[in-house]
């Protein structure tokens, strides 16, 4: 294909910002015909670095974050392409753990952009995803990184990042998500994940039947298989409120002892994930695995049983499914934590709010459901419809502002509040909302 990418007059954030909002209008468009044809006509930046991918129903984000911090602090310059963001788009697209850059981002997208009215001719059009991954890809590349670690959008099979040819790919478990999308079975959605699957180290903490699905996928690539319990293991020797102690046992059979700073048990079974990982990559890169094991004293997360306030304590956590809302449950079940506690819960329109509910509201004495704002949320009428009949005390908040207020009339010191349903309503929480709380 013919490459003429002329860039003109530089793209301003507001223009970037504007022509990526018109690209929503194509929605989801699974399969990789498009992303192969914009990053022909970028020069095919992807293939310039090595890549680790990353898919899985939960945890995918942490564990990314993971081996990105550790092998930062190795000093190997890092790519993390993840999403969705919390507060700003540019999050999604880090080298070494700074954001891209406005200007950067407007000279990226103004690139993906004179590439896509090519693609127009032949009537091919780049979605919202498609064009972020591309300006991810040629990020990376012009950054010089050593290697990138790239989180899957949805799936994996067909997701526009499964042009890759990694390194090492990563499944961290499977659960029932995008049941419309993926299959309405364990096996089905494990079969579109373990699509990342290429000639190379496969490392997952997935079992049972999915465990099977991605076993078979890694036999016919020719890929050598670790997974969890089978190949490598983890014990949780000890819980604080701040961090917890970890030993893992990896499939050469050393054994790594170390401290992690984000808490529950499955970022627990995260950090194995990571641990693993990593030690297949120290051989490659030649790198110090009591390094990478120091750096994840200091990892963080957003939204990922986030501390925000300490008294009262306030957690933020992006748990948007059943399995999601499982986890936290348990981490609030197994951690020394304020006997009171307050719920704050928003969560869209197309997920599974029932079996959220069901997880999380027998934890709380206090619940108020929100509505994130977002065009995927349920009307408040609908919301209310839908709670009505629930065997527990539930106050509505048409906002995240309101249901702050309306919790901050009752919430004391030594108490704790957990905001958690949604990417888009953390997003809302920001310093002057939180102050609501500080007043209270």
């Amino acid at each position: 294909m013919e490459r003429d990418i002329n860039i003109s007059a530089p793209f301003t954030t507001v223009e970037h910002e504007e022509y990526l909002d018109s690209l929503e209008m194509f929605g989801i468009k699974l399969g990789l015909d498009n992303i192969r044809t914009v990053l022909e006509l970028l020069e095919n930046p992807h293939i310039a670095y090595p890549t680790i991918h990353v898919a899985g129903t939960n945890g995918k984000g942490s564990v990314s974050a993971m081996l990105a911090h550790a092998l930062v602090k190795t000093g190997l310059r890092t790519g993390l392409y993840t999403s969705p963001h919390i507060h700003e788009l540019n999050e999604r697209i880090q080298v070494n753990e700074i954001p891209i850059t406005d200007n950067h981002f407007s000279e990226r997208v103004q690139e993906f952009k004179q590439a896509a009215e090519q693609m127009e001719q032949d009537d091919m059009h780049p979605t919202y995803f498609e064009c972020l991954t591309a300006v991810a890809f040629k990020h990376f590349h012009q950054e010089k990184v050593d290697i990138a670690v790239v989180e899957v959008g949805l799936g994996g099979k067909l997701d526009a990042t499964n042009v890759l040819d990694p390194i090492l790919s990563i499944i961290t478990n499977i659960d029932l998500e995008h049941t419309d999308i993926l299959g309405n079975t364990i096996e089905k959605i494990a079969a579109e994940k373990a699509g990342i699957i290429k000639e190379a180290n496969v490392v997952t903490g997935a079992s049972g039947m999915a465990l099977e699905v991605i076993s078979e996928a890694a036999e016919r690539k020719k890929a050598h298989l670790h997974s969890l319990d089978s190949d490598f293991s983890f014990k949780i020797l000890k819980r604080s409120h701040g961090w917890q102690e970890l030993l893992v046992n990896t499939s050469t059979g050393r054994e790594y002892k170390f401290e992690l700073a984000l808490l529950g048990d499955h970022q627990a079974m995260n950090a194995a994930i990571a641990v693993q990982s990593l030690e297949l990559l120290s051989y490659r890169f030649d790198l110090d695995m009591k390094e990478l094991l120091a750096s994840l004293r200091s990892v963080s997360w957003p939204g990922r049983f986030q501390r925000v306030m300490d008294d009262p304590l306030v957690v933020l956590d992006s748990a948007h499914n059943p399995a999601g809302a499982r986890v936290l449950a348990n981490t609030l079940k197994s951690y020394p934590l304020p006997d009171n506690k307050s719920l704050i819960i928003g969560v869209l329109a197309d997920k599974d709010r029932k079996g959220m509910y069901e997880e999380l509201f027998p934890l709380f004495g206090r619940i108020i459901v929100t509505r994130p704002d977002s065009d995927r949320a349920l009307s408040l009428r609908e919301m209310e419809k839908e709670i009505t009949g629930l065997d527990y005390d539930v106050v509505m908040a048409e906002n995240l502002e309101k249901a702050l207020e309306t919790v901050s009339r009752e919430l004391k010191m030594g108490e704790m509040l957990v905001i958690a349903g949604s990417q888009y309503l953390l997003g809302e929480l920001d310093a002057p909302m939180l102050s609501i709380l500080r007043r209270s």
